[in-house]
């Protein structure tokens, strides 16, 4: 194991018979929705690589890779294709788990691939998070960055979706302007990934909005813009 300075966590398995595991344990979650968002790349496919949420030693959402697909574990060892993957490309996985239902969303550089997933098992409560290569396998593995968190309205930091696309639980108008997700390089990670808006060649006014369900409490609402230039109309709300 070793890191890349803020930039990837790598795994290298160089054992035919055992998997690396990594597992971080959290504060044990038994209603709502709990959101992972996680980027990944390999040098080669590995068979075998999973990201899972967990209670204790049960899995409940397992993401696993083989030669050639990513898929997310059901019942009875059985598994559904979300894409196929290739090495050395990055990718972005973001999975909104129902731990009430049982179920999850899976999201793949932003786009859904599975809704209302059931769980590989039925579990009353998740508490740790396992990355792992195969047990077969050998290669080198990078992800970064991981984030887990619930409780929140919004929280989008656009870290599951790659460049060049939209998240898939958002809307957006373009107006004849460009809207997509970009890469500041100059940003420090993993907070390097932000929204642009390009009204170079827009004709009528560019949106992009997501709904939640009402809210009757106080809301905090925060942000952050840059504006390269200055314009007129610019709102958030």
């Amino acid at each position: 194991m070793a890191y890349s300075y803020n930039n990837w966590f790598k795994i290298i398995d160089k054992s035919a018979v055992l998997p690396v595991i990594l597992n971080k344990r959290f504060a044990e979650q038994d209603n709502g929705k709990l959101t992972l968002e996680f980027r990944f790349k390999m040098s080669a496919a590995m068979a075998g690589v999973k990201w899972q949420l967990r209670g204790d030693e049960l899995e409940g959402v397992s993401i696993v890779a083989d030669n050639t697909h990513l898929s997310i574990e059901t019942a009875g060892g059985q598994a559904s294709i979300l894409q196929p993957y290739s090495s050395g490309i990055e990718y972005g996985i973001k999975v909104v788990a129902d731990i009430g239902a049982n179920s999850a969303d899976v999201y793949v550089n932003g786009a859904l691939k599975a809704s209302s997933a059931p769980f590989k098992q039925p579990l009353a409560t998740l508490n740790n998070f396992q990355a792992q290569t195969g047990s077969g396998s050998m290669g080198e593995l990078f992800f970064a960055p991981v984030k887990l968190y619930k409780g929140y309205v919004v929280n989008e930091r656009f870290l599951s979706v790659t460049p060049g696309t939209l998240p898939g639980d958002w809307s957006a108008a373009g107006g004849g302007g460009a809207i997509s997700v970009e890469e500041m390089v100059s940003s420090t990670r993993p907070d390097a990934f932000s929204l642009k808006l390009d009204a170079a060649n827009a004709s009528n006014d560019m949106s992009f909005s997501t709904s939640f369900t009402p809210q009757s409490d106080d809301l905090i609402f925060e942000y952050k813009m840059l504006i390269p230039k200055k314009r007129t109309g610019c709102r958030r709300n």
